[in-house]
Protein backbone atom coordinates (compact mmCIF):
# COMPACT_ATOMS: atom_id res chain seq x y z
CA UNK A 1 0.00 0.00 0.00
CA UNK A 2 1.31 3.44 -0.93
CA UNK A 3 1.57 6.13 1.72
CA UNK A 4 -0.75 8.54 -0.11
CA UNK A 5 -3.47 5.88 -0.12
CA UNK A 6 -3.59 6.14 3.68
CA UNK A 7 -4.76 9.74 3.70
CA UNK A 8 -8.40 10.56 4.28
CA UNK A 9 -10.28 11.39 1.06
CA UNK A 10 -9.67 15.02 0.14
CA UNK A 11 -12.95 16.94 0.31
CA UNK A 12 -11.30 20.37 0.41
CA UNK A 13 -12.83 21.36 -2.92
CA UNK A 14 -16.31 20.95 -1.45
CA UNK A 15 -18.09 23.75 0.36
CA UNK A 16 -18.10 23.81 4.15
CA UNK A 17 -21.76 22.79 4.18
CA UNK A 18 -21.15 19.87 1.86
CA UNK A 19 -18.27 18.65 4.01
CA UNK A 20 -20.47 18.87 7.09
CA UNK A 21 -23.27 17.02 5.31
CA UNK A 22 -20.92 14.14 4.52
CA UNK A 23 -19.97 13.87 8.20
CA UNK A 24 -23.60 14.15 9.31
CA UNK A 25 -24.69 11.42 6.88
CA UNK A 26 -22.10 9.03 8.28
CA UNK A 27 -23.19 9.90 11.82
CA UNK A 28 -26.78 8.98 11.00
CA UNK A 29 -25.71 5.77 9.27
CA UNK A 30 -23.66 4.45 12.20
CA UNK A 31 -25.70 5.62 15.18
CA UNK A 32 -26.29 4.93 18.02
CA UNK A 33 -23.01 5.93 19.66
CA UNK A 34 -21.93 5.58 23.28
CA UNK A 35 -19.11 6.88 25.40
CA UNK A 36 -18.08 4.25 27.94
CA UNK A 37 -15.82 5.30 30.80
CA UNK A 38 -14.85 4.07 34.25
CA UNK A 39 -14.20 6.13 37.43
CA UNK A 40 -11.03 8.19 37.48
CA UNK A 41 -10.64 7.77 41.26
CA UNK A 42 -10.21 3.97 41.15
CA UNK A 43 -7.02 2.31 42.39
CA UNK A 44 -4.14 1.72 39.98
CA UNK A 45 -4.76 -1.23 37.63
CA UNK A 46 -2.14 -0.95 34.91
CA UNK A 47 1.15 -0.58 36.79
CA UNK A 48 3.68 -1.06 33.99
CA UNK A 49 4.07 -1.68 30.26
CA UNK A 50 3.39 -5.40 30.69
CA UNK A 51 -0.01 -4.61 32.23
CA UNK A 52 -0.84 -2.12 29.48
CA UNK A 53 0.12 -4.64 26.76
CA UNK A 54 -2.16 -7.19 28.41
CA UNK A 55 -4.93 -4.58 28.54
CA UNK A 56 -4.52 -3.94 24.82
CA UNK A 57 -4.72 -7.67 24.02
CA UNK A 58 -7.84 -8.03 26.16
CA UNK A 59 -9.41 -5.06 24.37
CA UNK A 60 -8.67 -6.80 21.08
CA UNK A 61 -10.17 -10.08 22.30
CA UNK A 62 -13.37 -8.35 23.40
CA UNK A 63 -13.68 -6.43 20.13
CA UNK A 64 -13.49 -9.64 18.10
CA UNK A 65 -16.22 -11.25 20.24
CA UNK A 66 -18.61 -8.36 19.55
CA UNK A 67 -18.50 -7.88 15.76
CA UNK A 68 -21.63 -5.71 15.77
CA UNK A 69 -19.88 -3.10 17.91
CA UNK A 70 -17.63 -0.61 16.17
CA UNK A 71 -14.84 0.87 18.32
CA UNK A 72 -13.99 4.37 17.10
CA UNK A 73 -11.51 5.34 19.81
CA UNK A 74 -10.27 4.21 23.22
CA UNK A 75 -7.62 4.95 25.82
CA UNK A 76 -6.28 2.81 28.62
CA UNK A 77 -5.18 4.91 31.59
CA UNK A 78 -3.46 3.61 34.71
CA UNK A 79 -6.72 3.28 36.66
CA UNK A 80 -9.55 3.86 34.19
CA UNK A 81 -10.49 3.61 30.54
CA UNK A 82 -12.48 5.38 27.84
CA UNK A 83 -14.12 3.73 24.84
CA UNK A 84 -16.27 5.28 22.10
CA UNK A 85 -18.53 2.73 20.46
CA UNK A 86 -21.06 2.55 17.68
CA UNK A 87 -23.75 0.02 18.57
CA UNK A 88 -26.43 -0.83 21.12
CA UNK A 89 -25.87 0.09 24.77
CA UNK A 90 -26.71 -3.48 25.86
CA UNK A 91 -23.84 -4.82 23.76
CA UNK A 92 -21.53 -2.10 25.06
CA UNK A 93 -22.35 -3.21 28.62
CA UNK A 94 -21.72 -6.87 27.72
CA UNK A 95 -18.44 -5.86 26.06
CA UNK A 96 -17.29 -4.20 29.28
CA UNK A 97 -18.39 -7.16 31.41
CA UNK A 98 -16.17 -9.45 29.33
CA UNK A 99 -13.28 -6.98 29.48
CA UNK A 100 -13.54 -6.77 33.27
CA UNK A 101 -13.78 -10.56 33.58
CA UNK A 102 -10.68 -11.20 31.48
CA UNK A 103 -8.71 -8.40 33.12
CA UNK A 104 -9.60 -9.83 36.55
CA UNK A 105 -8.33 -13.22 35.39
CA UNK A 106 -5.05 -11.61 34.31
CA UNK A 107 -4.63 -9.77 37.63
CA UNK A 108 -5.43 -12.91 39.64
CA UNK A 109 -2.79 -14.87 37.72
CA UNK A 110 -0.30 -12.13 38.59
CA UNK A 111 -1.13 -12.51 42.28
CA UNK A 112 -2.58 -9.02 42.40
CA UNK A 113 -5.21 -8.26 45.03
CA UNK A 114 -6.93 -5.57 42.95
CA UNK A 115 -10.67 -6.27 42.90
CA UNK A 116 -12.61 -5.04 39.88
CA UNK A 117 -16.04 -5.81 41.36
CA UNK A 118 -16.61 -2.06 41.92
CA UNK A 119 -15.08 -1.05 38.59
CA UNK A 120 -18.38 -0.04 37.00
CA UNK A 121 -18.84 1.58 33.59
CA UNK A 122 -20.65 4.82 32.87
CA UNK A 123 -22.23 4.41 29.41
CA UNK A 124 -23.55 7.67 27.95
CA UNK A 125 -25.30 8.16 24.62
CA UNK A 126 -23.60 10.47 22.13
CA UNK A 127 -26.51 12.24 20.49
CA UNK A 128 -24.98 14.65 17.98
CA UNK A 129 -22.14 14.85 15.49
CA UNK A 130 -20.45 17.67 17.40
CA UNK A 131 -20.72 15.73 20.66
CA UNK A 132 -19.12 12.72 18.96
CA UNK A 133 -16.27 14.86 17.70
CA UNK A 134 -15.76 16.21 21.21
CA UNK A 135 -15.65 12.82 22.91
CA UNK A 136 -13.25 11.43 20.29
CA UNK A 137 -10.95 14.42 20.81
CA UNK A 138 -11.36 14.21 24.58
CA UNK A 139 -10.50 10.52 24.73
CA UNK A 140 -7.59 10.76 22.32
CA UNK A 141 -5.94 13.53 24.35
CA UNK A 142 -6.54 11.85 27.74
CA UNK A 143 -3.13 10.21 27.96
CA UNK A 144 -1.36 13.43 27.03
CA UNK A 145 -3.11 15.36 29.81
CA UNK A 146 -1.85 12.91 32.42
CA UNK A 147 1.54 11.91 31.00
CA UNK A 148 4.03 14.79 30.51
CA UNK A 149 6.17 12.69 28.17
CA UNK A 150 3.48 12.25 25.52
CA UNK A 151 1.62 14.40 23.04
CA UNK A 152 -1.98 13.73 21.91
CA UNK A 153 -0.34 11.94 18.96
CA UNK A 154 2.13 9.65 20.73
CA UNK A 155 0.41 8.02 23.73
CA UNK A 156 0.68 4.29 22.89
CA UNK A 157 -2.12 2.70 24.93
CA UNK A 158 -5.07 3.48 22.70
CA UNK A 159 -5.95 5.11 19.40
CA UNK A 160 -4.53 8.62 19.76
CA UNK A 161 -1.33 7.91 17.82
CA UNK A 162 -3.27 6.53 14.84
CA UNK A 163 -5.71 9.30 13.95
CA UNK A 164 -4.65 11.07 10.75
CA UNK A 165 -1.22 9.42 10.87
CA UNK A 166 -0.31 7.82 7.51
CA UNK A 167 3.11 6.82 8.81
CA UNK A 168 1.64 4.91 11.76
CA UNK A 169 -0.77 3.15 9.42
CA UNK A 170 2.04 2.31 7.01
CA UNK A 171 3.96 0.66 9.86
CA UNK A 172 0.86 -1.41 10.59
CA UNK A 173 0.47 -2.58 6.99
CA UNK A 174 4.18 -3.36 6.71
CA UNK A 175 4.37 -5.27 9.99
CA UNK A 176 5.03 -9.00 9.76
CA UNK A 177 4.39 -9.67 13.44
CA UNK A 178 1.14 -11.23 14.59
CA UNK A 179 -0.31 -12.12 17.95
CA UNK A 180 0.05 -15.81 18.75
CA UNK A 181 -2.14 -18.27 20.60
CA UNK A 182 0.60 -18.57 23.22
CA UNK A 183 0.53 -14.82 23.89
CA UNK A 184 -3.24 -14.92 24.30
CA UNK A 185 -3.13 -17.91 26.65
CA UNK A 186 -0.40 -16.25 28.73
CA UNK A 187 -2.75 -13.32 29.34
CA UNK A 188 -6.12 -14.98 29.94
CA UNK A 189 -5.13 -18.62 30.62
CA UNK A 190 -7.71 -20.03 28.25
CA UNK A 191 -7.90 -21.37 24.69
CA UNK A 192 -11.43 -20.01 24.30
CA UNK A 193 -10.31 -16.99 22.27
CA UNK A 194 -7.85 -18.55 19.83
CA UNK A 195 -9.75 -16.82 17.00
CA UNK A 196 -7.92 -13.60 17.88
CA UNK A 197 -4.54 -15.06 16.92
CA UNK A 198 -3.00 -13.72 13.74
CA UNK A 199 -3.95 -10.08 14.23
CA UNK A 200 -1.15 -7.60 13.54
CA UNK A 201 1.21 -6.29 16.19
CA UNK A 202 3.38 -3.16 16.07
CA UNK A 203 6.09 -2.48 18.70
CA UNK A 204 5.02 -5.52 20.74
CA UNK A 205 1.50 -4.09 21.00
CA UNK A 206 -1.53 -5.50 19.24
CA UNK A 207 -2.44 -2.63 16.94
CA UNK A 208 -5.86 -0.98 17.38
CA UNK A 209 -5.99 -0.81 13.59
CA UNK A 210 -6.64 -4.56 13.73
CA UNK A 211 -9.86 -4.20 15.71
CA UNK A 212 -10.96 -0.53 15.67
CA UNK A 213 -12.56 1.47 12.87
CA UNK A 214 -10.14 4.39 12.87
CA UNK A 215 -11.16 5.31 9.33
CA UNK A 216 -14.76 5.89 10.38
CA UNK A 217 -13.63 7.93 13.38
CA UNK A 218 -11.55 10.17 11.13
CA UNK A 219 -14.45 10.72 8.74
CA UNK A 220 -16.49 12.46 11.43
CA UNK A 221 -14.05 15.34 11.02
CA UNK A 222 -13.94 17.42 7.85
CA UNK A 223 -10.20 16.82 7.51
CA UNK A 224 -6.97 16.44 9.51
CA UNK A 225 -6.79 20.19 10.15
CA UNK A 226 -10.27 20.13 11.68
CA UNK A 227 -9.26 17.25 13.97
CA UNK A 228 -6.05 19.00 15.02
CA UNK A 229 -7.93 22.18 15.90
CA UNK A 230 -10.47 20.22 17.93
CA UNK A 231 -7.88 18.28 19.91
CA UNK A 232 -5.43 21.13 20.51
CA UNK A 233 -7.38 24.39 20.52
CA UNK A 234 -11.07 23.84 21.23
CA UNK A 235 -10.49 23.05 24.90
CA UNK A 236 -13.63 24.71 26.21
CA UNK A 237 -15.76 22.23 24.24
CA UNK A 238 -14.08 19.37 26.08
CA UNK A 239 -14.78 20.68 29.57
CA UNK A 240 -18.40 19.54 29.50
CA UNK A 241 -17.29 16.02 28.60
CA UNK A 242 -14.97 15.83 31.60
CA UNK A 243 -17.49 17.34 33.98
CA UNK A 244 -20.23 15.02 32.77
CA UNK A 245 -18.26 11.83 33.43
CA UNK A 246 -16.53 13.11 36.57
CA UNK A 247 -12.95 13.34 35.30
CA UNK A 248 -10.87 15.60 37.52
CA UNK A 249 -7.99 16.49 35.20
CA UNK A 250 -8.49 17.84 31.71
CA UNK A 251 -6.04 20.75 31.45
CA UNK A 252 -2.28 20.50 31.51
CA UNK A 253 -0.44 23.29 33.36
CA UNK A 254 0.44 24.96 30.05
CA UNK A 255 -3.16 24.88 28.81
CA UNK A 256 -4.51 26.09 32.13
CA UNK A 257 -1.97 28.92 32.28
CA UNK A 258 -3.03 30.15 28.84
CA UNK A 259 -6.69 30.12 29.88
CA UNK A 260 -5.91 31.99 33.12
CA UNK A 261 -3.70 34.41 31.22
CA UNK A 262 -6.58 35.28 28.88
CA UNK A 263 -8.81 35.99 31.88
CA UNK A 264 -6.08 38.05 33.52
CA UNK A 265 -5.60 40.19 30.41
CA UNK A 266 -9.34 40.70 29.95
CA UNK A 267 -10.22 41.38 33.58
CA UNK A 268 -7.07 42.86 35.10
CA UNK A 269 -5.09 44.17 32.13
CA UNK A 270 -1.99 42.03 32.68
CA UNK A 271 -0.64 38.89 31.04
CA UNK A 272 1.17 37.86 34.23
CA UNK A 273 -1.42 36.52 36.72
CA UNK A 274 1.24 35.75 39.34
CA UNK A 275 1.94 39.49 39.74
CA UNK A 276 -1.66 40.41 40.65
CA UNK A 277 -2.60 41.67 44.09
CA UNK A 278 -3.91 39.16 46.61
CA UNK A 279 -7.59 39.99 46.12
CA UNK A 280 -7.36 39.50 42.35
CA UNK A 281 -5.42 36.27 42.81
CA UNK A 282 -8.13 34.92 45.10
CA UNK A 283 -10.79 35.79 42.53
CA UNK A 284 -8.77 33.99 39.86
CA UNK A 285 -8.21 31.03 42.17
CA UNK A 286 -11.98 30.66 42.58
CA UNK A 287 -12.43 30.77 38.80
CA UNK A 288 -9.71 28.18 38.29
CA UNK A 289 -11.25 25.91 40.91
CA UNK A 290 -14.90 26.13 39.89
CA UNK A 291 -14.76 26.68 36.13
CA UNK A 292 -11.55 24.89 35.17
CA UNK A 293 -11.44 22.19 37.84
CA UNK A 294 -7.83 23.13 38.62
CA UNK A 295 -6.10 21.22 41.38
CA UNK A 296 -4.77 23.09 44.39
CA UNK A 297 -1.24 22.43 43.20
CA UNK A 298 -2.01 23.97 39.81
CA UNK A 299 -3.49 27.06 41.49
CA UNK A 300 -0.40 27.38 43.70
CA UNK A 301 2.00 26.98 40.78
CA UNK A 302 0.26 29.37 38.40
CA UNK A 303 -0.77 32.13 40.83
CA UNK A 304 2.13 31.67 43.27
CA UNK A 305 -0.21 31.61 46.23
CA UNK A 306 0.81 30.07 49.53
CA UNK A 307 -0.29 26.46 49.98
CA UNK A 308 -1.98 27.23 53.31
CA UNK A 309 -4.18 29.88 51.67
CA UNK A 310 -5.27 27.64 48.81
CA UNK A 311 -5.89 24.69 51.15
CA UNK A 312 -8.09 26.84 53.37
CA UNK A 313 -10.10 27.99 50.33
CA UNK A 314 -10.52 24.52 48.83
CA UNK A 315 -9.89 21.96 51.58
CA UNK A 316 -11.30 19.02 49.62
CA UNK A 317 -9.34 19.73 46.43
CA UNK A 318 -6.00 17.93 46.23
Amino acid sequence: MKRNELYQKDNSALSFNNQENICETLFNQLRPFHHLSTPEDFEIIFTNDEDFRAGMIIMCICAVQFPHLRILAFQLMSNHLHIILSGRSEEAAAFFDLYRKLLSRYLDAKGRSTSLSRWEPDIRPVDSLENLRNVIAYDNRNGYVVCPYDTPFSYPWGTSNLYFSPDAKMRYYESTRHITIRQIVDIIHSRKFDNVSGLTMVDDIVSPLAFCDISAGERFFRNARHYFAKISKDLESLVAIAQGIGDKIYYTDDELFKAVQRISISKYGTSSPSTLDKKSKLELAATMHHQYNASNKQIIRILRLEESIVSSLFPSKR
